[in-house]
């Protein structure tokens, strides 16, 4: 039989700065990648990325669970503010964030060869 892994993403999260799958996961091994990374994150409005990044090598897909979210791009900005609204951006986007209510959301990045 296949293993089977079970936990609690705040759990797991809390080892490796709310990571639950990627390159930092040495405590829990199931949950290893070097090709896809799982944040479960939540944050206080008012909480923001002040500086623009960007991430030379993954894509990135922002889904809000709860809360509101401005991402701010260099020629634009958009907002999540329903449940399941999202925000997708390719490798090498300068972005940063601004949390304008309580929020909870969940960040996916991954390798796209497109």
């Amino acid at each position: 039989m296949k293993k089977v892994f079970t936990g609690n993403t705040s759990s797991v999260g809390k080892f490796n700065n709310e990571w639950i799958i990627g390159d930092k996961m040495k405590k829990y091994p199931e949950l290893f990648s070097k090709s896809t990374f799982i944040k479960w994150s939540k944050h206080k409005k008012g909480e923001e990325r002040k500086e623009f990044i960007e991430n030379k090598n993954l894509s990135t897909l922002v889904v809000l669970i709860k809360g509101k979210v401005q991402h701010l791009f260099k020629d634009k900005a958009t907002l999540l503010e329903k449940e399941g609204d999202f925000v997708f951006y390719e490798k090498g986007v300068s972005h940063r964030w601004k949390m304008l209510k309580d929020s909870f959301i969940v960040t996916i990045q991954f390798l796209n060869k497109k």
